[in-house]
């Protein structure tokens, strides 16, 4: 077996740290220090324990590295250089832990691997981040034209409650609750024959109400108590949130231009404003401020737990679409029980006959074309 000996001298590319000029160069590696030949330069000297390596030569690269005390940096292209350095400076090379270098299919492997877990990561985290944060920095007056768009998709004129004597009396209670509200949103409440046991805020303040939960609900403060849920949902930008979620931030940003019928473009996904479920922060977040809201209008507080607590009665919380795109009623219900004010003032909103009569909403609608709605699901 012959062994050739290693190298002492290779041959070298200079970079003196000031311009991008490229300087040949010869290396050669002496007992006790690496000495840099330049032409018509004086030799630079480097001793072996101030030489730092910038690239191990690894994947076929070549070999970088410069001293603590020259600016100079070295390349090396000759792939027998690291092992005759190491003879002098055994160390030199020697990498962390979490250094691993992988190459072939391991490699392939590995990055397949990567992009799988940053892939996942920024679906499942970074674009709900930043759906979330377009959506906080949505302008209200975007957020009220994405309502009335929303509102026009989902509930068009023909399925709008028109008894004005009768919303009126509904009014009273929504009164109450805006007048109580201090987050500068206009809010229209809409009443519709919906075909289903429905309530729903629209971003920038369109809240829609079906006559089927109407007329389930037994006193105004029920209702009331469903409508400052609601109201919060817009305060904290819920709904705005809710539908960047699903349709992505870029939905929120399509939204925010406009054709030329000043209707918010990207619109045509909002029929799945209904069918949209708020995290169970949010819902814990809206029944905790509604409830101070409720306070502030002196209207009982505990309407919307006596509604929640009928529909958990009857339905068991599961077949109503108000609750299927709710958190469980019954945690509900008792979290809104532990933080009932013990004592509140609170006044009347209307008689029960008149509340009778304001159940009857679209009873005018439901007259003339019922035979043409969906029946209610109970």
């Amino acid at each position: 077996m012959v062994i050739h000996p290693l190298h002492d001298q290779f041959e070298c590319f200079v970079y003196d740290g000031e311009t991008a000029t490229r300087h040949h160069g010869m290396l050669s590696l002496d007992p006790d220090a690496v000495r840099v030949d330049l032409e018509n330069q004086t030799p630079n000297v480097w001793r072996y324990e101030d030489i730092e390596l910038i690239w191990d030569g690894a994947y076929d690269e070549p070999v970088q590295m410069k001293s603590k005390n020259d600016p100079l940096t070295l390349i090396i292209h000759d792939p027998l250089f690291l092992q005759s350095l190491r003879q002098r400076r055994p160390n030199i090379a020697d990498r962390p832990w979490w250094d691993i270098r992988l190459e072939g299919w391991p490699a392939v492997l590995m990055s397949c691997i990567v992009v799988s877990f940053l892939g996942s990561f920024i679906y499942y985290k970074g674009v709900p981040w930043f759906a979330d944060t377009v959506a906080q920095f949505t302008p209200q007056n975007v957020e009220e034209r994405m309502g009335v768009a929303t509102a026009n998709i989902l509930v068009p004129a023909g399925n709008r409650c028109s008894s004005t004597e009768r919303e009126q009396l509904l009014r009273r209670v929504s009164d109450r609750l805006i007048a109580a509200d201090n987050s500068g949103y206009q809010y229209k409440i809409i009443y519709a024959r919906l075909g289903m046991f429905n309530a729903f805020a629209a971003p920038g303040g369109v809240i829609v109400v079906s006559d089927s939960l109407i007329k389930a609900v037994d006193t105004p403060e029920e209702l009331a108590g469903v409508l400052a849920h609601e109201m919060q949902h817009v305060i904290q930008k819920h709904s705005t949130r809710a539908i960047a979620r699903k349709m992505g931030g870029r939905a929120i940003l399509s939204i925010m231009s406009f054709d030329s019928a000043g209707t918010p473009l990207g619109m045509e996904q909002a029929a799945g404003l209904a069918d949209l479920s708020f995290q169970r922060s949010d819902e814990e977040n809206a029944d905790v401020a509604a409830m101070d809201l409720l306070v502030k209008a002196r209207i009982r507080p505990n309407g919307l737990i006596q509604f929640l607590e009928r529909v958990e009665r009857y339905t068991g919380g599961s077949h109503m679409k108000y609750l299927s795109t709710h958190p469980a009623t019954q945690d509900r219900i008792s979290k809104l029980r532990s933080i009932l004010p013990a004592r509140y003032e609170f006044e009347d909103i209307m008689t029960p006959e008149e509340w009778k009569k304001a159940q009857d909403v679209c009873v005018i609608y439901a007259k003339d074309a019922s035979s043409e709605m969906p029946s209610q699901k109970w």
